[in-house]
């Protein structure tokens, strides 16, 4: 239990603004910042040709898939690299696509949470096709992809509903089951989802941990012990069933934390952390 290097702008990071971080099958961290994509770990510079592709694009989203990476910029579109050449495979520009906020693999599917409506790209001839997600949103946006029981779900934003999405073929309908359940247990703003075999893990907004396993729902409330108010829970993750949250000030966007369940608690909340967990 040691403090392994820091790294920031004075040492190499092109922006102290880290929006997303992902490892590849050979432990090196990719993280994406304000100003450009960085690769942790690269000894030898193989990737160098793909840093300089992504250039300073603000990075918001990194996925894995098979041999490909798939790295979402905020205003210039989603690039499809190759990583064993590390050459450029397929991109879809902003125009097509909007404002990438996140990227998640499903089985063969990879699903796009952007700034209006979703995207899922699928392997059509060896090409990417992007199929636009159709639903009932209009000013709400979805925020996370999970798939729980052989189902997809979506998480959405911007809504005074409690609402979960969940896909048919091509389109997010309400889950009805779901949705009824969280009512009057949450408030109706998600940021994030996670599930495992048994449970399914709702982050959001100023809220809550919330869990469900079977018919039966777990909530718990994550509020500060001094001004008893709800904060968000911006990610999860999960490690050896451990879960973990990315957690939020609900009074500005430039603290926040890791909080273990169990291990760590909002007291801990610090100045200098504020980004996605994977």
């Amino acid at each position: 239990l040691h403090l392994l290097p820091e790294a920031d702008v004075t040492s190499g990071l092109p922006s102290n603004i880290v929006h997303v971080t992902e490892q590849d099958h050979h432990k090196r961290l990719w993280m994406g910042t304000e100003q450009g994509l960085v690769i942790l770990n690269d000894k030898t510079g193989q990737f160098k040709s793909i840093i300089e592709t992504i250039g300073p694009n603000a990075v918001w989203a990194i996925a894995f898939y098979k041999d490909q990476v798939f790295i979402g910029t905020r205003y210039h579109g989603l690039f499809i690299f190759n990583l064993a050449t590390a050459s450029l495979f397929q991109t879809f520009s902003n125009n097509e696509i909007g404002l990438c906020r996140r990227l998640r693999v499903i089985h063969d599917t990879i699903f796009l949470a952007t700034r209006s409506l979703p995207y899922k790209f699928v392997i059509e001839n060896g090409k990417w096709k992007s199929i636009r997600i159709k639903s009932n949103l209009t000013q709400e946006f979805i925020t996370d992809f999970a798939l729980f029981k052989g189902k997809v779900y979506a998480s959405i934003y911007g809504t005074s509903q409690h609402n979960i999405y969940e896909l048919h073929e091509d389109s997010l309908f309400i889950s009805k089951t779901i949705s009824k359940t969280l009512e009057g247990h949450i408030p109706p703003n998600t940021l994030s989802l996670l599930s495992n075999d048994s449970s399914l893990f709702i982050g959001g907004d100023g809220f809550i941990q919330s869990e469900i396993i079977g018919g039966n729902v777990n909530f718990k409330s994550i509020r500060g012990s001094n001004n008893g108010k709800l904060y968000p829970i911006w990610d999860i993750s999960n490690i050896d069933s451990l879960c973990f949250y990315g957690i939020g000030n609900p009074d500005n966007n430039q603290e926040g934390m890791i909080l273990i369940q169990g291990v760590s608690n909002i007291s801990n909340m610090r100045n200098n952390f504020y980004c996605q967990l994977h």
